[in-house]
């Protein structure tokens, strides 16, 4: 090899990926982005459009995109969500929101939503495998491994978990699914030091329904505890002792989901929105999560500018 050529490759093979954004940061009861940052997310669900979906969010203000679903595709088995055309349509999403100076939420309640489709017990199976595939992931657009891409601020595992006392049987006791977030949890902050992580947005929290919440809230790498809000329950019951216990803990906490479908009116929606950014305002939420932004226009939860007071009650938050 000539001295030039090897001059090349050496330059070749020492090439860094471009500087990323400050990475997120929990500062008391407070995310931090080198200064107090409040997160307003929305949600993509799938991977329908990667290069337009950063574009939706930020002409509704929001800063952070949430990627959930992009596995949940007719699995036929666990090694399904280990299918490298998919995820190379993620690398291209995170590199697109890293682009255009958005953070994401990586939600990996997708892998779990594979499990329950071919017929596994999510909280009892192994998910040491899946979760060293993606932490150890080198995205293929910008170079950066996942577990220390400061773009992906938060991690999520396994959100609306199924009430254990319900009438539906998951199969799951309340210690089981305790330990099942302890184990994940810790297992990624091992392996990404400084990452967020949060067990995923939490429901059926207004009654006894066996999840232990509280004892999941004060979990050490559950760094961000976070809650779904949609019924009157939530907004009544839930946050307020949601908020308290995070308080309690010196704790940041989020309101991950919330949403209404288009069908109710555009108006409508736009005071339900208004209403729930109010109240989470009020209780020191950390930051909300829309559910979510796209270009629907009838029988859709989505939210763009083909609904302008929503739109307008988003911005306005």
């Amino acid at each position: 090899m000539s001295t030039s050529a090897g001059a090349s490759a050496a330059a070749a093979g020492s090439k860094r990926p471009p500087p990323g954004p400050v990475r997120v940061t929990v500062c008391g009861t407070s995310l931090c982005a080198g200064a107090v940052w409040k997160l307003k997310m929305g949600s993509i669900n799938g991977l329908s459009d990667p290069a337009k979906a950063p574009g939706w969010a930020k002409d509704l203000g929001l800063n952070t995109l949430r990627l959930t679903d992009f596995l949940d595709f007719h699995p036929t088995s666990p090694q399904a969500a280990f299918d490298a055309t998919r995820w190379a349509r993620v690398d291209r999403l995170i590199a697109a929101s890293r682009a255009a100076g958005l953070y994401v939420e990586l939600d990996l309640s997708t892998y779990r939503n594979v499990l329950l489709a071919v017929g596994v017990n999510p909280y009892t199976y192994d998910w040491a495998p899946f979760l060293d595939f993606v932490v150890n992931r080198r995205n293929t657009v910008t170079g950066v491994r996942y577990g220390s891409d400061p773009t992906i601020a938060l991690v999520a595992f396994a959100g609306e978990v199924e009430p254990i006392n319900g009438s539906r049987d998951v199969g799951v006791t309340t210690a089981q699914l305790t330990a099942f977030f302890r184990t994940v949890t810790d297992r990624w902050a091992a392996r990404a030091p400084g990452q967020l992580l949060t067990t995923g947005g939490l429901m059926q929290l207004d009654w006894d329904s066996g999840i232990d919440w509280q004892t999941l809230m004060a979990l050490p790498n559950n760094h961000v505890p976070s809650i779904h809000i949609y019924s009157d329950a939530d907004r009544r019951t839930t946050v307020p002792a949601f908020a308290a216990r995070a308080a309690q803990l010196g704790k940041p906490w989020l309101n991950e989901e919330f949403g209404a479908p288009a069908a109710i009116g555009d108006e409508a929606r736009a005071a339900l929105f208004t209403s729930t950014y109010q109240l989470t305002r009020s209780y020191r939420a950390a930051g909300n999560g829309l559910w979510n932004v796209g270009p629907e226009t009838t029988n859709t939860p989505e939210v763009g500018p083909q609904f302008p007071r929503t739109v307008a009650a988003v911005r306005n938050s």
